[in-house]
């Protein structure tokens, strides 16, 4: 392995903590209909084609209202379908230190109504080098491409940065690259993981 030289972080559960079952539950009330028919619509090939950048916001809240009779406006939808994280202190708080010391990027499969709510609404995104967004790339993790255009950027040897995700499956696709791979759990503490991999925090 070589000395770390950059860092890459997923976003959802490790920068940021969300619920997507909190949008679930509020498509559900509006419309009426159940939670689990609300999960088993939206979060699966949908949800995918959307983090794939295949749908505008306007396209996916289309889908939705015509599935399940919303009546809602696109603006309100957008808070019900983006209104669901939080900061993780554990990572937010080491991220000024880790970014004075390397070049710190984000990678995530996001679409693009819960990116712009997050870059509105949490600043931490900002102290990034830069943001690698899936539907911006319309390729999505695991997909080897993604971490491969990512590398490419960055501009150094796979071994030489650390990649940090709460997925298992994404966390391994990393390492199949040659990334360096963490995977986030619950309890850890970040800094503690970090200097591990022999980072200086």
């Amino acid at each position: 392995m070589l000395e770390v030289r950059a860092v890459v972080l997923d976003l959802g559960n490790v920068v940021l903590n969300y619920d997507h079952g909190r949008s679930a539950r509020e498509i559900a009330r509006i419309s009426g209909c159940g939670e689990k028919e609300v999960e088993s619509f939206i979060f699966g090939s949908l949800k995918d084609r959307f983090n794939r950048g295949q749908l505008t916001g306007e396209e996916f809240f289309g889908l939705i209202k015509d599935r399940f009779n919303l009546k809602i406006s696109f603006e309100d939808f957008r808070l019900v379908w983006s209104d669901i994280f939080s900061e993780n202190l554990d990572v937010t708080g080491a991220l000024p230190e880790l970014c004075k010391n390397y070049p710190v990027y984000l990678l995530t499969n996001t679409d693009i109504l819960h990116f712009e709510y997050i870059l509105a609404n949490f600043p931490v995104v900002s102290k990034f080098n830069r943001v690698f967004a899936s539907y911006q790339m319309e390729i999505a993790k695991p997909d080897r491409g993604i971490y491969q255009r990512a590398l490419a950027e960055v501009g150094l040897p796979a071994d030489a940065v650390l990649y940090v995700d709460d997925e298992p499956a994404f966390a391994e696709a990393a390492r199949l690259c040659g990334l360096n791979a963490l995977l986030y759990r619950p309890g850890m503490i970040f800094r503690n993981e970090l200097i591990k991999f022999g980072i200086s925090i």
